[in-house]
């Protein structure tokens, strides 16, 4: 399913770049192709048969039209923040945007928090997947003061946000110069954070609070905390590409009005195709 994912946008990608001539439309769509691999490779590779409420040939169609609509709605996406830059938007909103974005990731890790570390599922070797202890409930394990370091990468992530809008209000540019320094520092957490987490939890052994002694830990058990840890990251190099090429960017993007009509095309795509997808599935 992923794998088709991954397919969808990259010929998407192509034919985009082909037929509308928006030659760098895969700088925002290949990182998302990528977190896709990352996620097909530590999700569970098991094949489990289908309860028969789902052996139909409309799941074969709603899964098809699915991984057709996501695939467009990323490129529309990617479109739509070309078209911005385009459009003129000010470099600085896009750093308080992506700001907010890394934040709200580590934010949704910090909702694993217990008592200065962070609860992950533990793994079963035996059936090399999560450690599942009733239907439906994995057994968790906390990584000690790990929660720390990922609540002090939220609030330091979440700092030139702050300093822009301060900036704005009082119309101070170097509260923007501030921002940016602020943005390094944050990515600066963000590579020891994801850094920490690989290291602890690739192959440990913590306590958990539901069983006693020791269980494992493999980061195939975490698949969507390390996917949302790299595209924090991918989001972050993005930014400072367009900060730092902004202008070589703009000279090889079309206008502004062209990239405004592409993107609405796409989305006259990924719309109907959303719609068969839901029906299918009903």
């Amino acid at each position: 399913m992923l794998l088709a994912f991954v397919w969808s946008i990259a010929v998407l990608t192509l034919f985009v770049q082909k037929r509308y001539g928006v030659k760098v439309v895969g700088t925002i769509t290949m990182p998302l192709a990528a977190l896709g691999i990352i996620l097909m490779q530590l999700l569970p590779s098991d094949i489990h048969p289908l309860v028969p409420a789902l052996q139909s040939t409309w799941l074969h169609i709603h899964v098809t039209l699915a991984m057709l609509s996501y695939a467009a709605c990323a490129v529309s996406f990617a479109l739509a923040m070309m078209f911005l830059i385009q459009d003129n938007m000010r470099t600085e909103s896009f750093l308080a945007n992506t700001s907010v974005f890394v934040s709200l990731i580590y934010a949704a890790i910090i909702t694993r928090f217990a008592e200065g570390g962070l609860k992950v599922a533990a793994f079963d070797p035996q059936s090399n997947s999560e450690f599942i202890i009733q239907r439906g409930q994995s057994l968790m394990v906390v990584i000690p003061n790990l929660g720390w370091m990922f609540l002090l990468a939220m609030i330091v992530t979440l700092v030139p946000t702050g300093l822009y809008f301060w900036g704005w209000f009082a119309g101070d540019e170097n509260k923007y110069r501030m921002a940016d320094a602020a943005f390094f520092v944050g990515m600066l957490f963000q590579v020891l954070a994801t850094a920490a987490f690989i290291t602890r939890a690739r192959d440990g052994a913590y306590p958990s609070p539901m069983a006693d002694g020791l269980f494992a830990t493999r980061l195939s058990t975490s698949p969507f905390i390390l996917s949302g840890l790299i595209a924090g990251l991918m989001a972050s190099l993005l930014y400072l590409m367009l900060k730092w090429r902004r202008e070589g960017l703009q000279e090889m993007l079309p206008s502004a009005g062209r990239l405004d009509s592409r993107t609405y095309k796409t989305i006259g795509i990924a719309f109907p195709l959303l719609t068969l997808m839901i029906a299918a599935g009903a």
